[in-house]
C-alpha cells in the first residue's frame, strides 16, 4: 500500500494527459461551488435492516436509512450499483434545497426530541470542488469543527471518513476510506457530506469548509456558468466533451472531465449560447444567463445531454468518433479511396482521425496529435495516468504503480512509453483491419513489406505464392490465405491462379490505381515520414 506522502507528491507528468489545456475563463486556482444544505425533519426508523445494526452515536449503519434513495452508498451494489445511489443522493439535496444561498462554509444547529439509537434525523450537504490539474495532488481536507451525533463524507462516490461526537476540528483527507486510494480528479469534483442525530436534546454539524494546502477554499464567484454533459439515455457523464458557449463578447471551450462537468467563469450579465460535442454523440445545445448579484445564479446548472449517434446530410455517414464523413470513393473493382487531403478509407467512411485507424492497449489511450515540420496529424499511445495515485520527482504511475520514469526525456520515432520505458510503439496498439503497424503507424501491409506483394505495377492478388495473378505486362501478383486469385494485368489482360502459402495481395495493376487498403496506407506513409520525439 502506498503511504500517504507518496499520495500527496506531484503528479504533473501524468495529470497532464487527463484533461486539457484550460479554458479562457477556468480558475487557476481551487474554488467551491457549494455548500446547498438540507436538514430533514422526519424521524427515521432505524432498525428494520437486521445487517445494519446501530449499536453506537455515530455508527456508520445509520447512514444505511437515510431516505435520499443512495442508502449512504452502503447498499450492495448488485441491488443498487454505486453510481445510481451517488446520483440518487445529489438530485436529492438539489430538489431540497432549491434557492439556498451558498457559501464557503456552513454550520447548522437545531434541537431534537429523538428515541435513541431506534430513530434518526438526518442532513444533507453537497459542495463542487474545482481543482486545476496543475494542483491536483496538493493536500486537499474536508474540515468538520464539531458535529451531533456524526456526518460520513463522500468524495466522487467514495466514501472518504468519518466525524463522531466528541471530536473536535476533524480534519479528513480525500482518499477513499482505509485506503491510500485519492478519489479527486482534475476539475470539477463533487462532494457530499450526510449528517446523522439519534438522540434527543441536540442536533448540530459547524464550521465545515475545504482546505487547500491547509488555506480554506474561496467560494467560486456568482458569474459563472456550470453543467454536466451527459448521456441522455444512460444518464452517465461524458469524458472529453467539448463545450462552448458565446454572447456577450465570450468565446470559449471547456473539456470535461471524467465526471462531465463544464465551469466558466468571470461572465458578465447577460444570456449564453452553450454547444456540446462529443465522439459518438449528435451535438447539443443549450443556453444559460447569468445575473450578477442574485442568490439564484448560485445554484442554476445548465445541463447537456447528449443523443449517441449522428445526424449526418445526405451524402454524408456517421464516422467512428461519431463526426459526419464522406463516403469512401470506389476505385476499380474492389477499391477505395478518399479525395480529401489527409483523410484516409476506414471501413467504407473516409476518416480524418489517425486514432480512428488504431485500437491502443489496455491502459493507453490514443491522442490525436501534430507532429513533424511541417505539422502532420498523427496518432499515439499515451499510457493513462492512474486517477488514484500521486508519484514523486522522477516517477510516473503505471499499472497502478510508481515506476522510475525513463521516459521524461523523450521516446525515440517508432517508440512509445509504458511503465516508464520507451517500448516499441507497435506493442501497444492493434491496427485496424488488415493494416500493419510500422514504425508506431498502421499502414498498408504492401507499404509495410513491398517485396510481398510483387512488382510495383502488379496485379491483384489475393491468395497463393506463386499465381499469375495477370498474364499481362503488369506483372504478377501474389497473395494469402490458400485462396483463390486473380488478377488484372497492367495491359488488362486477365489470369487465375490458386496457392497455399502467404503473402499478401493489395495493388490495382490494370488501371494504375491503389486499392482500399493501398489508399490507406499511402495516406498514413505520410504520417510515419513526419513523426517526431515526443516527451514522456
Amino acid at each position: 500500500m502506498l503511504l500517504k506522502s507518496t499520495v500527496w507528491a506531484t503528479l504533473a507528468a501524468t495529470a497532464v494527459f487527463t484533461l486539457a489545456a484550460p479554458a479562457l475563463a477556468e480558475p487557476t486556482s481551487p474554488v467551491v461551488i457549494g455548500w446547498w444544505s438540507y436538514f430533514d425533519n422526519t424521524k427515521v426508523d432505524t432498525t428494520t435492516s437486521p445487517a445494519h445494526a446501530v449499536t453506537m452515536f455515530g455508527d456508520p449503519d445509520t447512514y444505511y436509512y437515510e431516505p435520499s434513495g443512495g442508502h449512504g452508498l452502503l447498499e450492495d451494489p448488485t441491488a443498487l450499483p454505486t453510481p445510481q445511489a451517488w446520483q440518487s443522493m445529489i438530485s436529492f439535496i438539489l430538489s431540497k434545497s432549491n434557492g439556498a444561498t451558498l457559501s464557503s462554509s456552513f454550520s447548522i444547529a437545531t434541537t431534537s426530541d429523538l428515541n435513541e439509537l431506534t430513530q434518526a434525523y438526518y442532513g444533507w450537504a453537497f459542495a463542487l470542488l474545482y481543482v486545476p490539474k496543475d494542483q491536483y495532488c496538493d493536500s486537499y481536507k474536508l474540515h468538520i469543527g464539531t458535529a451531533d451525533d456524526g456526518v460520513q463524507a463522500m468524495v466522487n462516490a467514495k466514501i472518504v471518513g468519518y466525524a463522531v461526537l466528541g471530536e473536535q476540528n476533524k480534519y479528513i483527507d480525500m482518499v477513499e476510506y482505509n485506503t491510500s486510494n485519492l478519489v479527486l480528479r482534475p476539475g470539477i469534483n463533487e462532494i457530499v457530506l450526510i449528517h446523522e442525530d439519534q438522540a434527543k436534546v441536540e442536533r448540530y454539524v459547524k464550521d465545515v469548509w475545504i482546505e487547500h494546502q491547509g488555506q480554506q477554499v474561496p467560494l467560486a464567484p456568482k458569474d459563472i456558468a456550470w453543467g454536466r454533459a451527459f448521456d441522455a439515455g444512460t444518464q452517465a457523464p461524458i469524458y472529453k466533451a467539448q463545450v462552448g458557449i458565446s454572447g456577450n463578447g465570450v468565446t470559449d471551450t471547456f473539456t470535461t472531465g471524467p465526471f462531465g462537468f463544464y465551469f466558466f467563469s468571470g461572465l458578465a450579465d447577460g444570456a449564453y449560447a452553450l454547444t456540446s460535442d462529443a465522439g459518438g454523440y449528435k451535438p447539443g445545445m443549450a443556453s444559460v444567463s447569468v445575473a450578477l448579484g442574485q442568490g439564484a445564479t448560485e445554484v442554476v446548472r445548465t445541463d447537456l445531454g447528449l443523443d449517441p449517434g449522428c445526424s449526418c446530410p445526405s451524402g454524408k455517414a456517421c464516422g467512428p468518433s461519431g463526426g459526419c464523413l464522406d463516403p469512401c470513393q470506389k476505385v476499380g473493382e474492389f477499391g477505395e479511396t478518399c479525395a480529401e487531403a489527409g483523410a484516409v478509407c476506414v471501413n467504407h467512411v473516409c476518416v480524418k482521425s489517425p486514432c480512428d485507424t488504431l485500437h491502443c492497449a489496455p491502459g493507453f489511450a490514443c491522442q490525436n496529435v501534430q507532429q513533424g515540420t511541417p505539422p502532420t496529424p498523427a496518432g499515439i499511445c499515451v499510457e493513462l495516468a492512474c486517477s488514484n495515485i500521486c508519484c514523486g520527482p522522477g516517477q510516473v504511475c503505471s499499472a497502478g504503480a510508481c515506476v522510475t520514469d525513463n521516459c521524461s526525456g523523450g521516446c525515440a520515432l517508432g517508440q512509445a512509453c509504458a511503465g516508464g520505458a520507451c517500448v516499441d510503439a507497435c506493442a501497444v496498439l492493434i491496427c485496424e483491419g488488415q493494416l500493419v503497424c510500422k514504425v508506431g503507424v498502421c499502414i498498408d501491409p504492401c507499404d509495410a513489406n513491398p517485396s510481398s506483394c510483387g512488382a510495383p505495377d502488379g496485379g491483384i492478388g489475393i491468395g497463393g505464392d506463386n499465381g499469375a495473378g495477370g498474364n499481362g505486362a503488369g506483372g504478377k501478383g501474389s497473395g494469402s490465405d490458400s485462396t483463390t486469385s486473380a488478377g488484372n494485368g497492367g495491359s488488362g489482360a486477365n489470369g487465375a491462379s490458386s496457392g497455399e502459402s502467404s503473402g499478401c495481395g493489395c495493388r490495382v495493376g490494370g488501371d494504375g490505381k491503389a486499392s482500399g487498403l493501398a489508399a490507406l496506407g499511402l495516406g498514413l506513409a505520410a504520417l510515419a515520414t513526419a513523426r517526431r520525439r515526443r516527451r514522456g
